[in-house]
């Protein structure tokens, strides 16, 4: 209803974050359309550079994923310790999330600040379906990430 009498979607709170990223966190299929339709602005990031995607990708809301990402979502967004959001899918394993992304175009090679990138994270977790899910999607296993 306030949307409709002029509130701004994009209204952030103290820590940046949006009611977009609130919907998003707290599964909110409903809100996030309604917050969609009135223009709300699926790139905008909080303190800590977490886009509403972030917010999903650890706990593999996939039904979430295809409402933001055909909205323009940015996937190269990287928080403040450089992890894009194929990062958490890959730390979490969130294998349905990790294709989606994949196949939105998400970067398997993108560095975080720790000179990490998105299979060594996996591989390092233990979990072997989501290394075997990025080699069959066509990573380079000879790509070493900045420790070798």
């Amino acid at each position: 209803m306030l949307l409709t009498h002029g509130l701004d979607p994009d209204r952030v709170d103290k820590n940046g974050a949006t009611a977009l990223h609130f919907a998003s966190a707290g599964g909110h299929v409903g809100i996030i359309s309604v917050l969609l339709d009135h223009g709300a602005n699926v790139n905008l990031v909080n303190k800590k550079g977490v886009t509403a995607l972030h917010c999903v990708s650890s706990f593999a809301c996939e039904e979430i994923a295809e409402i933001l990402l055909p909205r323009g979502l940015d996937i190269s967004i990287a928080d403040e310790n450089g992890n894009t959001v194929l990062h958490v899918a890959a730390k979490k394993s969130t294998i349905k999330m990790a294709k989606m992304l994949l196949s939105y175009g998400a970067d398997p090679y993108a560095m975080n600040v720790e000179g990490d990138l998105p299979l060594p994270c996996a591989a390092r977790a233990c979990y072997s379906l989501m290394v075997e899910t990025l080699v069959d999607w066509g990573y380079d296993v000879n790509v070493r990430n900045a420790v070798g």
